[in-house]
């Protein structure tokens, strides 16, 4: 009798393994892929503090073409990408790993290679973050400022020159405040078309000064606001290429934040410069409600830098009207300073803990003020009423 040949048994394990390598080099490619993206990112970062010009030229050569393209598709959106894409991700991560958990228990997946495999995801998300913090923002923070761009250098004043400027935004606020409607407890309203006017007052500062982008989309509000209030955020620059602002600040700081968080949008990351390029934009607006959040923050960061003693009589001569909006601002942000928590002796205070962190944050990017960096816009904004001739000469020489 014969025996039956064993090839085909044989062939059948050849088979199964050469599937079994080819599913392998398959698996592979998407974990060499982000590889790739995680070294491009980091050489990119490395490139724009280590390599003199490339930051600048990356912000206006390839970010603008961005904005310009992916900044205008997201910006069609009304409400913000961002944070849609982050909760997203942060719901795919809590479902993977309950997917995970339910495969653990009917034992169709090993412990091990369950807790791996969301480990796998969660680290394609952290690369898929830092990727586009990189490109979307990170490079731009070692660009040529704005100070630069424009001709200012940003020196600093002195307290002659902070009074003369103090004087001439109190009669700015009050040149426009007639044109301002406030609801009943005196807080003022941004009228509707509010946001079109920001797009045109940016727009305004690339005509006049050549340094920012003429393309703006428009800035989205935020839909967890609330989670920004406590932290006292007013706005936000996301890297998706979005300027985001918290719609439950006051009318007074609306108009100057919507065009702060675009100023980020033509590359300008630094807080001091995209607070000047804010004031610049609603000085010159043509909406008499911009001019009017313009000089009323522009009159809050002078009035914080001033030491004078005299700084209760110059705003005596403010209009009762702005008063009161100045003073439902203070009292909106002052809800949200209360501490949520008590351990020990220490109390908790949420947005004091942001503030160390963004802090942290400015100056891990090459901000060396951290957070006194928006009121450093002070000296740049004298040495700009300066140059405008706005400043009152003769008070300064007396």
């Amino acid at each position: 009798m014969k025996k039956e040949p064993v090839k085909k048994e044989t062939d059948k394990k050849t088979d199964k393994n050469t599937d079994n390598q080819t599913q392998s080099k398959r698996s592979a490619v998407p974990h060499i892929l982000w590889g790739l993206l995680l070294i491009s990112a980091v050489a990119a970062e490395v490139a724009a503090r280590m390599v003199p010009g490339f930051a600048t030229w990356y912000t206006r050569n390839i970010y603008r073409v961005l904005v310009a393209t992916w900044g205008g598709l997201v910006g069609l959106l009304p409400w913000s990408f961002a944070e849609f894409s982050i909760l997203s991700m942060i719901m795919g991560l809590f479902v993977y790993a309950l997917y995970n958990l339910g495969m653990v228990i009917k034992k169709e997946r090993k412990f091990t290679l369950g807790v791996t495999s969301w480990f796998a995801l969660l680290a394609r998300f952290l690369v898929t973050c830092f990727v586009i913090f990189v490109f979307g923002c990170g490079i731009n923070y070692y660009s040529v400022t704005f100070a630069e761009s424009a001709g200012y250098d940003g020196k600093g004043c002195t307290e002659a020159e902070l009074r003369s400027a103090i004087i001439y935004m109190v009669d700015q606020v009050n040149a426009n405040v007639d044109q301002i409607s406030f609801d009943e407890k005196g807080a003022s309203i941004a009228p509707k078309g509010y946001m079109k006017d920001c797009i045109v007052a940016m727009q305004g500062v690339a005509d006049n000064y050549g340094v920012t982008s003429s393309y703006v989309p428009q800035a989205k509000p935020l839909l967890f606001s609330r989670f920004f209030s406590i932290q006292l955020v007013s706005g936000i620059y996301l890297p998706t290429i979005e300027a985001n602002f918290n719609r439950e600040q006051t009318g007074e700081e609306l108009g100057f934040t919507v065009c702060h968080e675009m100023s980020h949008l033509s590359g300008y990351m630094q807080e001091e410069e995209a607070n000047m390029i804010s004031y610049l934009a609603c000085s010159g607006s043509d909406s008499a409600y911009l001019r009017y959040s313009g000089a009323m923050l522009a009159l809050t960061y002078l009035t914080n830098a001033y030491k004078g003693k005299d700084e209760s009589e110059l705003l005596k001569q403010l209009d009762p009207r702005a008063t009161q909006d100045m003073y439902c601002t203070w009292e909106h942000w002052e809800q949200f300073k209360k501490p949520v928590a008590t351990v020990g002796d220490h109390e908790i205070v949420v947005s004091e803990i942001h503030t160390q962190i963004n802090n942290a944050y400015l100056k891990a990017n090459g901000d060396e003020d951290g957070v006194k960096s928006y009121g450093v816009m002070v000296n740049l904004l004298v040495e700009h009423l300066r140059k405008e001739g706005k400043l009152n000469v003769m008070l300064i020489e007396d």
